[in-house]
């Protein structure tokens, strides 16, 4: 699988739905923002949603758990063939590497894997945070607010 690194955002390809992630950890609290966005390949935004995280363990928790909600979501609404793009290149390098993780989130990445191939084998790509603007926005203010919203369009 090919990591793209692209320094702006650019629209899926026909019939694909991109979903743009990000997270904000705090250190000092454990807590963690949320970013999630939806759109076609008509540029059009399908959903755009934050979480509030009361306790993750380090930023590519929150990033993992993001990607994961995020997925789920997708399939269960039939946002699909999905590509996800996140700015967390631990996280791409853990899932494409395909080796068993111990770490303490090694069961999530694991459950991660399993969502993305059942997601019509959605594809995980980084790209820099300039690509990922608007995601990168909500999950920073959720971080500062900490509260749940969802906006559906």
């Amino acid at each position: 699988m090919m990591t793209v690194f692209r320094s702006r955002w650019s629209k899926p390809s026909v019939g694909f739905v991109k979903l743009n992630i990000d997270a904000a950890f705090d250190p000092n609290s454990g807590k963690a923002g949320l970013g999630r966005v939806f759109c076609d390949h008509d540029r059009y935004c399908l959903g755009a949603f934050t979480k509030f995280i009361v306790s993750a363990s380090s930023p590519q928790h929150s990033e993992l758990l993001a990607v994961l909600e995020g997925v789920r979501w997708a399939r269960v609404h039939h946002l699909l063939p999905l590509v996800v793009e996140t700015d967390c290149q631990v996280l791409v390098q853990a899932v494409q590497s395909g080796s068993m993780d111990y770490s303490s989130i090694g069961f999530l990445l694991s459950d991660l894997r399993d969502s993305l191939r059942l997601a019509f084998n959605a594809r995980l790509i980084f790209v820099k945070r300039e690509a990922n603007a608007v995601a990168h926005a909500l999950a920073q203010m959720l971080c500062l607010i900490k509260w749940i919203q969802v906006f559906l369009l």
